[in-house]
């Protein structure tokens, strides 16, 4: 399981459940299973978040119960906690692990995960945590990439792909060092024709792995390459059918594409499946909603669904609500409720300064916040800055749809017209690389 990959943690997984049911008084096994749950829901998205800590956390308590001396079941609690967006929890449980035994790895690889997160945000200390990993074990690929991860948040982008690059030299067969590059690449420095080079050379090191094909998805829809994607978007539901994001990629594809009653469609298709419980399908539901301008039902919904947002004490911690708040703050701001909305404006701002590494992507989420907050002057202020620093993404739906409420106040403005030319002319260009790069492709596939 120590390899990270699809096949290898899933193979994992056959194993510890084999073990489980031939003896069920083995802790070990019990913790096995549920990290191999956790890992396949959060590195490779096989499982939703939801139902992973719904099946993993009573293996755990099994697993405690039959033996807490462990360091392998503290430290599987501990993930459990960071994926229950529980990091006080999790760093307790670490803790433990590590102090009965201070060369369980793991444990370390997730006590530096967690603590360079927030509320810690200590990357500085996780990497140091990190290269303690690897005087224990010098081939792990987990803390090499981790490492280049943590000074990407730092903003050190070049450090990360250096350290990225020498992870590739010592590991070339490891797919997730491919994909974080493609993510620099495309999500820092703005290059999503040189992204779809390392996303090609990730699926190529690992082709079964559905989190690749999805990735290119993602990649061509940035690149205004609508057949590319669907094509890719076919693929992922013919040989994934199962897959949550499978699942969602039609409700993905037509929010992308601006066609909201496709949206609506779709994600009302979700609401019976058995994916509906992931928080991310929701908000892809209620975003539908809000581009409709059902607004009401909008917030019907987020109620329900995310109440701790609507506290007057939520602070925004995590990127994982990031989507919600935002969803939630254009919507509170819309049906006339400004004051509802403005913790929730305030929390966002404060969250982007502090955790977004790039100036550019920075400047772009202020942009969005001033957007939601009716400030179109400084939209288009802050929207010019991070064109003027090359950030360079396809704009999106709720920016641009003309009957959609958000966009009243600076659609048809002279100067968001020449923003909106400017990416487009980038983009283009990079589209047209990218293209005669797939035209060469075939040629030599075909000889």
């Amino acid at each position: 399981m120590h390899l990270r990959t699809q096949e290898s943690v899933e193979q994992a997984m056959t194993l510890f459940e084999q073990a489980v049911r031939m003896d069920p008084e083995y802790a070990l096994a019990y913790s096995g299973l549920s990290d191999s749950i956790n890992i396949l829901s959060n590195n490779h998205m096989l499982i939703t978040n939801e139902d992973a800590l719904e099946r993993s956390r009573p293996l755990i308590e099994r697993a405690l119960a039959l033996d807490d001396s462990l360091a392998e079941s503290w430290a599987s609690l501990g993930l459990i906690e960071i994926h229950d967006d529980n990091p006080n929890a999790a760093v307790e449980a670490l803790e433990r692990s590590m102090a009965i035994n201070p060369s369980y790895t793991q444990a370390h690889l997730w006590y530096a995960s967690v603590i360079s997160s927030p509320p810690f945000d200590k990357p500085e200390d996780s990497v140091a945590v990190l290269e303690k990993v690897l005087a224990m074990d010098p081939l792990s690929r987990v803390a090499r990439n981790n490492i280049a991860a943590n000074l990407q948040q730092m903003g050190r982008f070049e450090e990360a792909e250096a350290q990225w690059r020498t992870a590739i030299a010592l590991d070339p067969d490891y797919d997730t060092t491919y994909v974080a590059l493609h993510f620099l690449y495309s999500n820092s420095y703005y290059r999503h024709d040189e992204a779809l080079r390392w996303l090609e050379k990730a699926y190529e090191v690992a082709p079964d792995d559905t989190g690749n094909a999805i990735n290119f998805v993602s990649l061509y829809l940035e690149l205004d390459m609508d057949d590319e994607a669907e094509k890719w978007a076919t693929h992922v539901q013919d040989t994934a059918p199962n897959h949550p994001i499978s699942q969602l990629m039609p409700s993905y594809v037509a929010l992308h594409r601006q066609d909201v009653a496709r949206a609506l469609a779709e994600t009302a298709r979700l609401i019976d499946s058995p994916i509906w419980n992931a928080s991310y399908v929701k908000s892809t539901r209620i975003q539908a909603l809000m581009l409709a301008n059902r607004i009401d039902e909008g917030l019907m919904l987020a109620r329900e669904y995310f109440p701790e947002i609507f506290e007057p004490e939520f602070v925004l911690t995590s990127f994982n609500d990031l989507q919600q708040v935002t969803l939630i703050a254009f919507m509170l701001m819309e049906s006339d409720d400004p004051e509802s909305a403005a913790p929730l404006l305030d929390t966002w701002r404060q969250f982007v300064v502090k955790q977004m590494p790039s100036e550019a992507g920075r400047e772009s989420m202020l942009a969005m916040q001033a957007l939601a907050a009716r400030d179109y002057d400084q939209f288009i202020e802050r929207l010019t800055h991070a064109v003027d620093l090359g950030w360079r993404q396809t704009i999106g739906v709720s920016w641009t749809l003309d009957e959609a409420p958000v966009t009243r106040g600076y659609v048809g403005r002279p100067e968001f017209d020449v923003l909106v030319e400017r990416i487009a002319t980038d983009i283009a260009a990079q589209r047209a690389r990218v293209e005669k790069h797939l035209r060469d492709k075939a040629s030599a596939d075909a000889i």
